[in-house]
């Protein structure tokens, strides 16, 4: 099973104007200007960057593994 989960950034133009209703205050995130030389990966950089930061939580499920839709080949 897959999920597919929108985060929004915060400050975007288009939160208020939000069609479908998918952006609740819980979905959006911060983005913020980081002028440091180095990624959070390592990696160099010569120019300012943006870090997204956002906390996702999930709730606890049964604990039961779902059955597979079709059988593996032996």
């Amino acid at each position: 099973m897959y999920w597919v989960i929108y985060v929004f950034p915060d400050g975007d133009e288009y939160l208020a104007s939000d069609a479908v209703f998918g952006v609740k205050d819980e979905l959006v995130a911060r983005v913020e200007l980081r002028t440091e030389p180095v990624l959070p990966t390592g990696e160099s950089v010569s120019s300012p960057w943006h870090l997204l930061s956002y906390h996702f939580r999930m709730k606890p499920g049964a604990g039961a593994v779902p059955e597979p839709m079709m059988s593996l080949p032996e």
